[in-house]
């Protein structure tokens, strides 16, 4: 379903609306089924994302790819960054109301 770019991706990085897609359309069919009063969607959707992290890993592995940065830890470096940005800005401003 997703494009070979996307299959060395984690979940997080991929097509978003495709991903959705998948987690709607297995749940649908696992609703009709017996054991539909355990599960919710959000089940279904945890088990889907832990089986595509799984087999991305696998793939890279079998390719010999890096593994890309976890979601978590790139989120802390952005705002990292963005502090760094902002402080930059405020130490660049400060210094121009001084030099007035």
């Amino acid at each position: 379903v997703f494009p070979d770019t996307q299959m060395f991706m984690i979940v997080d990085d991929r097509d978003q609306p495709t991903y959705n897609w998948i987690v709607d359309l297995v749940f649908r069919r696992r609703a009709y089924s017996e054991y539909s009063r355990e599960r919710t969607r959000r089940k279904v959707q945890s088990e889907i994302r832990t089986f595509l992290n799984q087999k991305a890993s696998r793939l890279r592995e079998d390719h010999g790819m890096d593994h890309p940065i976890p979601m978590r830890v790139r989120k802390q470096q952005e705002r990292q960054q963005r502090i760094v940005q902002i402080a930059q800005q405020v130490e660049a401003r400060q210094q121009e109301v001084t030099a007035k």
